[in-house]
């Protein structure tokens, strides 16, 4: 079949282009972050502060908590049962890939979480966004502080450069 044939060839020619690429260095923009970074791609949420310390979240344990940041200074989140907006700001610190920043949930919010567990959850999350004073970004990786220094929460983009739906 001759539509077969074509797409063996496309596909073997792909992988060419692809492999020929790989060892290519990374140009200094794509590097070193920046503001921009953290607006545009989904964040998912890996890691965030409780009372009893930081707790890391695995794959396995089922959040679907992200955020999306806007280039405008608005944010979209989910704590996985409810959707939220908010506004931010970021100033690029003299340390690279360092920012200080501020986050603020809009006061419409309104827990939809199914029991006290998840309506804790929600109430650490939003507190962990408004105390951060500081961020770091690191590759598709990055880590909200408070005042200290502590991370408050860690976020992890799968793909910097691409721009999925958020919900």
């Amino acid at each position: 079949c001759m539509n077969t044939k074509h797409l063996w060839m496309l596909a073997a020619l792909a992988a060419i282009l692809t492999a020929s690429c790989a060892g290519l260095p990374l140009s200094k923009a794509q590097k070193i972050p920046s503001i921009t970074s953290l607006a545009g791609p989904v964040w998912n949420l890996v890691g965030f502060h409780r009372e009893s310390g930081f707790i890391p979240l695995e794959p396995g344990h089922g959040s679907s908590a992200r955020i999306l940041f806007q280039e405008n200074g608005r944010f979209e989140a989910t704590t996985g049962w409810t959707v939220f907006t908010g506004s931010w700001t970021a100033k690029e610190n003299k340390k690279r890939g360092s920012f200080t920043a501020s986050f603020t949930p809009d006061k419409s919010f309104r827990s939809l979480a199914p029991n006290i567990a998840g309506q804790q959850f929600e109430e650490d999350f939003l507190q962990n966004l408004r105390n951060t004073k500081t961020f770091r970004l690191e590759k598709s990786a990055a880590r909200f502080l408070d005042v200290s220094g502590q991370p408050l929460l860690d976020f992890l983009s799968p793909d910097p450069l691409s721009k999925p739906p958020l919900f």
